[in-house]
């Protein structure tokens, strides 16, 4: 599996571009952690923010950590923490037991987060 922490936004647009076009057989896994942050929190106390972003991070990176540490049997795939927060990952989906891999991983992860962060799906239905 590979792990894209620096510029994953780029890297991600770079892969969505090479697979857009045949998307059948691939799966993404999103959890949207930059919803668990406050744009009002920053506003209203602004010499915290650093502190605030700082914080909202470790999480993120904690949650990166236990996610990879999961798919860590995955050996196709690309896991991605943005700079948001966010971790999406993207896989080829190759049959029932890529499923019951890619639906276990992601029970795990939203019992971890809160599951309205967690959203799964295949790429040709995205």
């Amino acid at each position: 599996m590979e792990i894209v922490t620096s510029s994953g936004e780029y890297h991600f647009l770079t892969l969505f571009q090479r697979i857009k076009t045949l998307p059948k057989g691939w799966v993404i896994l999103h959890y949207s952690l930059s919803n668990r942050q406050s744009h009002s929190d920053y506003l209203n106390n602004s010499t915290a923010m650093n502190k605030y972003l700082s914080l909202t991070r470790d999480a993120a990176e904690q949650d990166f950590d236990f996610f990879v540490k999961e798919a860590g049997h995955i050996i196709k795939g690309t896991a991605y923490l943005f700079d948001d927060n966010d971790i999406v990952f993207i896989a080829p989906q190759r049959g029932e037991e890529d499923t019951q891999k890619f639906e276990n991983l992601h029970a795990k992860m939203c019992k971890r987060i809160e599951t309205k962060l967690c959203d799964y799906g295949l790429l040709e239905h995205e």
